[in-house]
């Protein structure tokens, strides 16, 4: 059994203090789409490329990898198109952060 009190609005700067049993944090027009945070698309540095082929057959073909450079085999399967732009060392976005010496870590 939920019990109904007097929310405040939860939005910044939005005063309104609405009906609700307290699962809601925001007034009707706060609850709405347009307000509701955007999903960031894929960053530039996304672990995956779009190799289009038409083969109905499995092959393997190599690649090199875009962090270190070296040289890594990604097999092609039939109607599957996205495969990982680095190398099996690579794929961990904190290891390629930590290759490129962008992380930091503090001393112990």
């Amino acid at each position: 059994m939920s019990i109904v009190k007097d929310i405040k609005c939860e939005y910044p700067g939005c005063d309104i203090i609405f009906f609700g049993d307290g699962h809601r944090k925001y007034c009707d027009e706060h609850s709405k789409l347009k307000y509701r945070k955007k999903i960031e698309k894929a960053s530039e540095d996304d672990a995956n490329i779009l190799i289009r082929h038409l083969s109905h057959e499995l092959f393997t073909i190599g690649r090199a990898c875009d962090c270190c450079g070296v040289d890594y085999k990604i097999t092609l399967y039939p109607k599957q198109f996205i495969y990982p732009r680095y190398c099996e060392l690579h794929r961990n976005k904190f290891k390629r952060r930590n290759y490129k010496g962008e992380l930091h870590v503090g001393s112990i």
